[in-house]
């Protein structure tokens, strides 16, 4: 039950069931909803179908936009104690036997006209004040899969970067990144800061089958005047020690190649360490 119902039982199967015009009106709210007592339940609910989807919006919002506006305004207050809260929670499913291709989130945004303008897809602001030691993740991702497959070949990404800059210019200058990362920290006497530009964790895996574990790959960069496969603008490299004391320092075990310089897929020249001495050897 409730204090006011609308109920279609038939009588119309297509168009508006119920609508509100108010063209004319400048200044105020619509339709307003006030539940300030609900302690348990929902302020709206929509229920849609259930087998044979819907083919247009379920839920569809169109205005222009004015400054500092915005066509969706969510303000949740996480002010529980111990919750777990969610600004948005969007749980979706697909259970069919098809090849789809679904989008928990799908955004575009298309600029045009001849302006200095700036375009942001995706922005998000997360800040503490808290003096206790938080655990703070501006994007968090999480990508699974639990089928077991017999042949073929799957990919699956954590994040996938790919700007294009497809418009030939004439004059200017196009910067291109695909992942800019640039931290910064400030701490006071007595505190210790550990900042990693990129930071790549050793993940889990297994030997039962033929596993390949790579901590950063890069491609052989071709199509530019100039390609290059990395550039360390400075600063010290260290492999084998996370303490490098010079601008390459290779932390060699006893017995074993530190550095080797190969051709056509055979060792040429190999430096290697042994007791309080180092080798140099040659191959033909």
């Amino acid at each position: 039950g409730g204090d006011f119902l609308i109920t279609n039982s038939g009588v119309g199967l297509s168009g508006t069931v119920a609508g509100i015009t108010a063209n004319s009106v400048t200044t105020g709210d619509i339709l307003t909803v006030s539940a300030t007592g609900l302690t348990t339940g929902s302020g709206l609910i929509m229920t849609g179908p259930t087998s044979a989807g819907v083919t247009d919006h379920f839920a569809k919002l169109t205005s222009d936009i004015g400054s500092s506006s915005s066509l969706l305004n969510l303000n949740p207050d996480f002010s529980g104690s111990a919750v777990t809260g969610y600004g948005v929670y969007n749980l979706a499913t697909d259970a069919t036997a098809n090849a789809n291709t679904d989008y928990g989130y799908y955004s575009t945004l298309t600029l045009s006209g001849n302006a200095a303008k700036t375009g942001v897809g995706l922005y998000s602001s997360l800040s503490s004040s808290s003096t206790t030691a938080d655990t703070l993740v501006g994007l968090d991702t999480d990508t699974a899969v639990t089928g077991i497959m017999t042949t073929g070949t799957r990919n699956i990404y954590g994040i996938r970067s790919q700007p294009t800059a497809g418009a030939e210019s004439t004059g200017g200058t196009t910067n291109m990144y695909g992942g800019y990362f640039k931290p910064s920290a400030d701490v006071a006497a007595g505190g210790t800061v550990n900042s990693y530009g990129l930071y790549v964790a050793n993940g889990t895996f297994d030997t039962d089958g033929t596993s390949t574990n790579t901590g950063l790959y890069v491609e052989t960069p071709t199509g530019a005047d100039t390609n290059y496969a990395a550039i360390f603008a400075g600063g010290n490299v260290g492999i084998g020690t996370t303490a490098p004391l010079s601008q390459l320092d290779v932390a060699g075990l006893t017995g074993t190649d530190a550095i080797t310089l190969s051709g056509s897929g055979a060792k040429k020249m190999a430096f290697n360490w042994a007791s309080n001495a180092i080798n140099f050897d040659v191959f033909s």
